[in-house]
């Protein structure tokens, strides 16, 4: 005899058994108790989820001489009658193959007909969304104003393809995916019939890999005996599904976790050596990470995760050594390659390539983190605090103390004198300038960082970490910087504007010079300085 794919074997003939669609099969019961029939029904869903079957239900409900709480009873004869292929009462069009505008024209023809055997003559219309323009136009006042004895029920998987003037004329109903519960449930049904015999564990898979879809997941069910005869077991459903098994996605895993390239080549040499696609294996690798990110998030995962035990013991303590954001980056990384994958001629260099940038990526965000907390440390100093007290108390300049019996003349001279001496000073010496050791450079540069902000200028904030003062000559403000992009960032024009305005406003009218020192000595860098302004000059720490 030859063999009934599962799906078809066990195709809902009451509407008892369909599963996942309360909220439409009661409706539908009410309306077969009280007669109240509508001339038009529209099913819309996904794939698998029962909607010609839920209308080929509902044809033989409305038709039954004696149907049982809504539900077609089966044994009448208008039922069985029903039941043969060869019926003119329920006609199925497949809207795919029969979207002219004369096909649609010849049902208006015939629909005048009255039914053989039953009430109701039903038309189900499949994948409806299928017709032309032309095609609706000719069905619209058909379907407005049909005959007594007719029924319509349309169906469709892209509802929004239909135009308003066919939607306001049925009566909607939307169908769902179906429940992992649901569809375990199922499962355990057929196969206690099929007298198979599958652990929990397996039967999770199965539903899984259904996603919601009945069809679907029988489908799966038919592959999975298929492969393991009447034993199912969770690892041969991985096997006969071509699913990465989770001790190799949590090695590959593991090493962009540790960051560990070698042992990340390794183990995708190993799986493409053995002939696994990378498509797949890119799939579940961002499943795992998703999982990852649920067993972070999440105290309680048994609704949402279909994981064995032992299993889920792994993953947890695998969690523990990854941070949210990292696990964000992974997905957001892996998800964009899946497209790619379908339209590359070298699967290998990109999966390669896409798996060892989530490493470098989880470098940099971590040095990105590391940067912003130091930042935050430095906000949380204050102006005044002790450290900047002290080291105000040794920059400021010692001040003429008011004496009672002198007079405002006495201090004006004072001060003349002061300042004649200065310029004779300046003038004898050409080896100090007028601005050289007049301020404090780690007081005024403090003082910056802590005005400075994050959120008006982010890439400057980030850069002036790895920059530091090192010398007020000549009205240029020298900063020293030993990493590359932060010297090319306070490079800028808009970036110097920043800084030398904070400057002026400080009373120091100066242009910011900045200088990249990669050695550490301090002799060295004086060396490097003199080359960069054309004399010797020295570093005040």
């Amino acid at each position: 005899m030859q063999h009934l794919a599962l799906y078809r074997k066990y195709r809902p003939v009451n509407f008892e058994n369909i599963i996942g669609q309360d909220h439409i099969i009661k409706t539908l019961k009410n309306q077969v108790k009280t007669g109240q029939i509508s001339h038009a029904y529209l099913f819309n869903g996904t794939r698998g989820t029962g909607k010609t079957s839920t209308a080929k239900v509902l044809a033989k409900a409305i038709n039954c001489l004696n149907p049982q709480n809504g539900s077609p009873c089966l044994e009448c004869e208008v039922c069985k009658s029903l039941e043969d292929q060869s019926n003119l009462d329920i006609l199925e069009i497949d809207a795919a193959s029969n979207n002219r505008v004369d096909e649609i024209r010849d049902l208006r023809e015939k629909i005048k007909y009255p039914p053989v055997n039953g009430k109701y003559k039903v038309y189900i219309v499949d994948e409806v969304h299928m017709l032309t323009d032309s095609a609706f136009n000719a069905l619209l006042k058909t379907l407005e104003e049909p005959p007594s004895h007719a029924v319509f029920i349309l169906a469709t998987t892209e509802v929004h393809k239909l135009p308003a003037t066919i939607l306001s004329r049925v009566m909607r109903f939307d169908f769902k995916l179906v429940s992992i519960n649901d569809l375990v449930e199922l499962l355990k049904n057929i196969f206690k019939k099929e007298e198979i015999t599958a652990d929990e564990e397996s039967l999770k898979a199965i539903a899984v890999a259904g996603d919601g879809s009945v069809r679907d997941t029988l489908s799966v069910a038919d592959v999975c005996a298929s492969f393991s005869g009447k034993s199912i077991t969770y690892k041969k459903v991985l096997e006969a599904l071509g699913t990465t098994t989770k001790d190799v996605l949590i090695n590959v895993s593991n090493a962009i976790i540790k960051k560990d390239s070698k042992s990340l080549l390794t183990n995708i040499d190993k799986l493409f050596n053995e002939g696994k696609s990378l498509s797949v294996l890119a799939k579940d690798l961002t499943k795992h990470f998703r999982d990852l990110l649920i067993i972070k998030t999440m105290k309680e995962t048994d609704n949402i995760l279909v994981i064995p035990k032992k299993m889920l013991e792994k993953m947890q303590a695998q969690a523990k050594e990854v941070t949210e954001n990292a696990l964000l980056s992974f997905m957001q990384t892996l998800a964009s390659m899946e497209t790619e994958l379908k339209y590359s001629t070298n699967e290998r260099l990109l999966f390669e390539t896409a798996t060892l940038s989530c490493i470098h990526s989880t470098n940099a965000l971590q040095a990105l983190q590391t940067r912003v907390e130091q930042l935050e440390k430095l906000t949380q100093v204050q102006p005044n605090s002790k450290k900047f007290e002290a080291e105000a108390k040794n920059t400021v300049k010692k001040t003429i103390k008011p004496q009672p019996n002198k007079k405002i003349e006495d201090y004006n001279k004072e001060s003349k004198q002061n300042n004649n001496s200065k310029i004779n000073q300046n003038s004898n010496s050409s080896k100090t300038t007028e601005n050289d050791n007049s301020i404090n450079l780690s007081k005024v540069w403090g003082e910056f960082l802590i005005s400075l902000n994050a959120k008006t200028y982010p890439v400057l904030y980030t850069a002036v970490v790895d920059a530091k003062p090192l010398k007020y000559e000549n009205n240029t403000f020298v900063l020293q910087v030993n990493n590359k992009i932060a010297f090319n960032t306070l490079s800028k024009n808009e970036n110097k504007k920043v800084i030398e305005k904070f400057l002026k406003n400080k009373q120091i009218d100066a242009k910011l010079k900045t200088i990249m020192l990669n050695s550490t000595e301090k002799n060295n860098n004086e060396e490097i300085l003199t080359q960069k302004f054309g004399k010797k000059l020295k570093i005040i720490n």
